[in-house]
């Protein structure tokens, strides 16, 4: 979990040590140790959260006139990710649009977004010779291939959880898939079959869908909710 901290509000301190206090700096909530981490880094847009992973962009401007994509100037918003599992922030040196902006997404493991050429030291980014474009990038976030936790919650259910008795085989087949894929530095195509374990058990509002393998909803989105960690 993510949430923004203005310094303004917090006693005019600064906490993103750029030596003003007028920013609005992210900070990060462990529901399991109880304690917040101070990022130290102002944000210029709603954050995406999916998993445990967080995608929002950083102003240079308000972060002390700092250079975030190597560009020469100081006048960007640039691409960040928080992975909370690894506790790690990472700057992917990219002047992207906010996430509030709807050129960048963020589902499913990946981010899209238009990068200004302008905006990224005036760099033809898409070889038409000029530098007054937008031009669509894909950011991949690895999943992590750690599919015990699932596989371990899977073979805790009751068989009357299943739509069918052959149910929890197949997810065993597909999470050795997924296990495989990334072992063999396939992540791309690990994401994909992750995405059909999720086709299987995204159904459940107040009931399962015609495609749910799991058809008791409790027990549908506890699952649903280990693979979403996997997609990082």
């Amino acid at each position: 979990m993510v949430f923004v901290v203005p310094e303004i509000l917090q006693g005019m301190t600064d906490l993103n040590g750029d030596g003003d206090a007028v920013d609005a700096v992210i900070h990060a909530f462990d529901r399991t140790a109880a304690d917040v981490t101070n990022l130290g880094l102002a944000i210029t847009s709603t954050t995406s959260v999916e998993g445990e992973i967080a995608v929002f962009t950083v102003s240079e401007n308000n972060q002390g006139a700092s250079d975030l994509n190597n560009d020469g100037d100081t006048g960007d918003t640039v691409l960040h990710v928080f992975d909370h599992q690894a506790g790690q922030t990472i700057n992917l040196g990219l002047a992207g649009f906010g996430l509030s902006n709807p050129s960048t997404q963020f589902a499913f493991g990946l981010i899209a977004t238009g990068v200004v050429e302008a905006s990224q030291g005036g760099s033809d980014l898409n070889g038409d010779a000029d530098t007054n474009d937008a031009v669509l990038h894909l950011v991949a976030i690895a999943p992590s291939g750690n599919t015990d936790n699932v596989r371990e919650a899977i073979a805790a259910l009751p068989d009357d959880a299943f739509k069918a008795t052959g149910h929890r085989v197949a997810f065993g087949h597909l999470l050795t898939s997924v296990d495989v894929l990334i072992e063999k530095g396939m992540p791309d195509q690990a994401r994909v079959v992750l995405g059909t374990v999720l086709s299987h058990i995204d159904g459940c509002g107040d009931s399962a869908d015609n495609t749910d393998w799991i058809v008791d909803c409790e027990s549908q989105v506890a699952i649903r909710s280990l693979v979403d960690q996997l997609i990082l």
